[in-house]
């Protein structure tokens, strides 16, 4: 991590389900042992496969989550458009304004996942409905992807 902000590179540790940290307690050694001087990236789908309830891996991570890979699921697929699953993100959201979160939501999808443009931007607009005050003025303005869709569509 040290050589990484030598050149203004945040270096992040992902809870992917295959490999170190897929699980909270190894989130909260990983933080132990590097005195916090360490940050996250909470993937929602990597949560999912790894059996993980996101918001305890959300606690586990606390101030060192830097950034979120966001996508919805459903009982067919774990990593759909958001609106297009079962996902119930308001204790999510509520949690991040609570923490004062100024990190980065990004969608993270499967290409065969997305039919159309005009879907990832319905996508997209929900998830800021969802996360309205929640984000910490990370996202971009709503409405020139209001007006963006509205071209689309």
């Amino acid at each position: 991590r040290e050589l990484g902000r030598r050149y203004h590179v945040n270096v992040m540790q992902e809870n992917v389900v295959r490999n170190i940290c897929a699980e909270p307690d190894q989130v909260l050694q990983m933080r132990r042992f590097t005195r916090d001087d360490v940050a996250f990236v909470l993937d929602l789908k990597q949560a999912r496969r790894a059996q993980v309830n996101p918001m305890v891996m959300l606690q586990a991570m606390g101030s060192c989550m830097k950034h979120i890979h966001f996508s919805d699921a459903n009982q067919v697929c774990d990593c759909v458009v958001p609106g297009e699953g079962a996902q119930d993100f308001s204790e999510l959201a509520q949690q991040l304004l609570k923490m004062d979160y100024q990190g980065y939501l990004m969608l993270e999808l499967y290409r065969e996942n997305i039919v159309c443009e005009q879907q990832l931007l319905q996508g997209y607009l929900l998830m800021c409905e969802w996360f309205e005050g929640a984000h910490g003025g990370v996202l971009p303005d709503k409405g020139s992807a209001e007006k963006r869709a509205g071209a689309i569509g």
